[in-house]
């Protein structure tokens, strides 16, 4: 096999670059080609990808959940892929392997093993793990402002972020269609997850996977600000499944639209929309773990 490390040479404080020397080191042993690419602009990573047409290929994303955004969105058909959480968040690491030490998922991935995970389009777009609506959205925006000013860590860059959103909050009104059932409500977020976390941390959806062949949808409706403050440790710790305001749903795809446009993040890249479409794509994308990963 092949294997192609493209490198997000500013994730994480430069974590990526800490790791050439053992990709080196790692790849000697395991006696197969490689390479290593430095990605130089933004949405860099999703050109190289795309370059890379031979199902005996691994392109490792060496980086945060933006690059493996990135790269998702290259790859090829049927071209396995690897993420490497040299980022600040690496909200979708976590649902292939819950170890934490950066240099050990190198070596681990790299002598890992491949499964089959889903992923969604939306738009046009494919997305791994999140993509929200609403508070959310505007809340990961105004963490990409605070990071780019002030060295903290991401979940407290989010936390700060979340509590800003909500002085501020955006308020959408929306009309869904699930599993044949038309849905109208004033929401102030929506997180529809193939993973189950986002934002460094947060767990809007505990009982996701990312083999059921399901996206979970989280809707939160719009409340009054103290309930939003007390909403937020729970969102966060993921123990909100029974709490009025919010509703859950499972489905392999939907629409929703809303009147004006709002704010939308998708695996961490910020747009604006006022028409989704999203499908689910069962199982069609080849993912290199660990060994010990809880994935089959």
């Amino acid at each position: 096999m092949n294997h192609v490390f493209i490198l997000n040479p500013a994730s994480g404080k430069k974590k990526s670059t800490s790791l050439v020397e053992d990709i080196h080191t790692h790849m000697g042993e395991l006696k197969e080609p490689y390479e290593i690419v430095f990605t130089e602009y933004a949405g860099h990573a999703t050109e190289i990808a795309a370059n890379y047409y031979e199902p005996d290929t691994c392109v490792y994303a060496v980086g945060g959940d933006g690059t493996a955004y990135e790269v998702l969105n290259g790859l090829q058909d049927n071209v396995c892929m690897a993420i490497i959480p040299a980022g600040t968040g690496n909200d979708f690491y976590r649902m292939l392997d819950l170890g934490k030490d950066l240099k050990t998922a190198l070596k681990d991935t790299i002598f890992g093993r491949e499964v089959k995970v889903d992923y969604a389009v939306a738009n046009g777009k494919k997305f791994i793990n999140m993509m929200a609506m609403g508070l959310d959205a505007h809340a990961n925006r105004i963490a990409q402002d605070i990071t780019r000013k002030m060295p903290i860590p991401r979940v407290l860059v989010y936390v700060a972020a979340a509590l800003l959103a909500i002085a501020n909050p955006v308020k959408i009104e929306v009309e869904a269609k699930i599993n044949g059932e038309v849905i109208r409500k004033r929401i102030v977020l929506s997180a529809i997850m193939n993973g189950k976390w986002y934002g460094g941390g947060f767990t809007p959806t505990p009982n996701a996977s990312i083999q059921d062949g399901k996206l979970d949808i989280c809707l939160v409706d719009d409340c009054s600000l103290l309930r939003k403050l007390q909403l937020l440790p729970m969102y966060s710790k993921g123990t909100h499944v029974n709490e009025k305001e919010v509703s859950f749903y499972q489905t392999e795809e939907f629409t929703l639209t809303t009147k004006e446009l709002a704010p939308l993040s998708i695996d961490g890249e910020v747009y604006q929309e006022n028409s989704l479409h999203v499908k689910m794509i069962k199982q069609q994308l080849r993912m290199r773990v660990p060994q010990q990963s809880a994935l089959q």
